[in-house]
């Protein structure tokens, strides 16, 4: 069930699709509405006003698109629009700065709320973030989201809440979710990796040389001042594998553990679906889901070039 900002419901006989979609991203879910206009739910589906979902989890209006058609059987136009909206209390993050974020020895907790989100509740599995820096003009979401990758994980939205998870503690859950080999689209894609997914170097507080993962031969990209670990969780990420088009369950979330066949997979995104038909298109109901392998967890390589004396630990060329 949906409801508009003053909580009366939307009446299901206006709404041709909804889809309701969870990703492993620095805001992890949004609502997709389309929504037939009348003169009772003109002012109700702007930019900035609130959208209900089931027990009461808000998401605030940040795209409008609206499209006329015509009715064939009585020659009428009528209106639809299409609605796009955001976790209300992550919301804040979407806008462009007026003001600089400049934070040392922080949270993540502590930088959502300094970049405008209204959290009701720390963020689960908090780290310490040496330092987060968002300039005028710059919007904060772009920063958090490489926060991760330095960091090695993702940000979900839970049953609990909002929580932080390292990519490897992804893998080593419960499994939530079985899907059959013989349902999923495959994707193969690495020769587009080696070219998209780069190895890393920096250079430490000793003036030397920090190796990330170069066992395989990828682009080469400059850090500034960034540990081993840092430069070696740059280029792990989770790369799409499979996709698959489910029975609705609407009890899987971004960041759930899949066993496919014999193979261990992450949802790196799950849409939940739902096409009543009333534009005149298909009923059906169905969950999307996008699956994810861990990539750049290869052993070998990388290490600490010591510049002044030509040696290198972790990594032989001889």
């Amino acid at each position: 069930m949906f409801y508009y900002h003053d909580q009366t419901e939307i009446d299901g006989g206006m709404i041709s699709l909804a889809v309701l979609r969870s990703d492993l991203v620095p805001i992890p879910e949004t609502l997709e509405l389309d929504v037939r206009l009348d003169n009772s739910n003109r002012s109700q589906l702007k930019e900035g006003k609130d959208i209900y979902v089931g027990g009461g989890r808000a998401y605030q209006i940040i795209l409008v698109e609206l499209r006329r058609r015509n009715v064939e059987q009585s020659a009428r136009l009528v209106e639809w629009v299409r609605v796009t909206a955001v976790l209300r209390e992550l919301q804040g993050l979407t806008f462009v700065r007026e003001r600089a974020v400049w934070l040392e020895n922080t949270t993540l907790t502590a930088i959502y709320r300094a970049c405008g989100a209204q959290l009701s509740a720390d963020i689960q599995g908090d780290i310490t973030i040496p330092a987060y820096h968002c300039l005028v003009g710059d919007t904060p979401t772009f920063g958090i989201a490489k926060l991760f990758q330095e960091h090695g994980g993702v940000l979900r939205a839970g049953e609990n809440g909002i929580e932080f998870k390292s990519l490897m503690s992804l893998f080593d859950q419960n499994v939530g979710l079985t899907v059959p080999p013989n349902v999923t689209e495959e994707i193969e894609s690495g020769f587009i990796e080696r070219h998209e997914v780069p190895w890393f170097v920096s250079v430490d507080a000793n003036n030397n040389f920090v190796l990330g993962n170069n066992s395989k031969a990828r682009h080469a990209r400059y850090i500034h001042r960034a540990s081993e670990s840092v430069v070696r969780n740059m280029t792990r990420v989770l790369i799409q594998a499979k996709r698959a088009r489910l029975d609705v369950n609407m009890s899987i979330r971004a960041g759930d553990l899949a066993q496919v066949g014999e193979d261990k997979m992450v949802v790196l995104t799950a849409a939940h679906a739902y096409e009543t038909g009333v534009d005149g298109g298909k009923v059906a109901q169905y969950t999307r889901v996008w699956l994810g392998v861990l990539t750049g967890t290869e052993t070998g390589g990388g290490g600490t070039v010591v510049i002044d004396e030509v040696t290198l630990n972790g990594h032989h060329d001889d």
